[in-house]
């Protein structure tokens, strides 16, 4: 070996990153959305959110953006947020949240027969809508892009409820001190 010390470092290196990614990630917890948005217990010290105070959330889904498993990503966040605040301890009275879909994210309002005769396949978001309704978020889907894409009111998920628009709709909810997640 012309170099121990450089051959020790690259073996010393693997046997590091080997070990590392043969750690599976501890299981994520679903404490109020069974369905999605799961999160990770924490060990040590860790800043949390006060168990009793009041939570506003306003998601601004404008996208169709899906997360890995299949689902819109912005219903996924209102699902992890529930579930990180029950994490926390705070009680679902205090957290409110609400979505407001829009542009992209219309779609994700549609009812399973009118997604399936336009798309060719079940709503996958159907499910999470109405877990998180249960659960009682607010859900709005902006009438302005439904009407543009060619929607009706009738074409809508039975829980999702339009609005006149999703600017109005985002102002009002802020005007109601909800904190909006992008």
């Amino acid at each position: 070996m012309r170099h121990p010390l450089l051959c020790a470092l690259v073996v010393a290196t693997l046997l590091i990153q080997s070990t590392f990614a043969l750690a599976a990630p501890p299981a994520q917890r679903f404490l109020r959305i069974a369905s999605a948005g799961g999160v990770y217990k924490l060990a040590g010290k860790v800043e949390l959110p006060a168990t009793d105070g009041i939570y506003r959330l306003v998601i601004d889904a404008g996208t169709d953006e899906t997360s890995a498993t299949g689902i819109n990503r912005h219903l996924e966040s209102a699902a992890r947020a529930l579930n990180l605040y029950a994490l926390a301890g705070v009680s679902n009275e205090n957290v409110k949240v609400a979505v407001v879909l829009h542009g992209n994210a219309t779609r994700v309002a549609l009812a399973n027969d009118v997604y399936r005769r336009k798309y060719g396949r079940s709503n996958r978001d159907a499910v999470l809508i109405d877990d998180l309704k249960n659960a009682g978020v607010d859900i709005y889907v902006c009438g302005q892009a439904l009407t543009q894409q060619g929607f009706e009111v009738s074409d809508i998920h039975k829980k999702v409820g339009v609005s006149l628009s999703a600017m109005t709709t985002l102002v009002d909810l802020q005007g109601k001190n909800y904190a909006v997640i992008p």
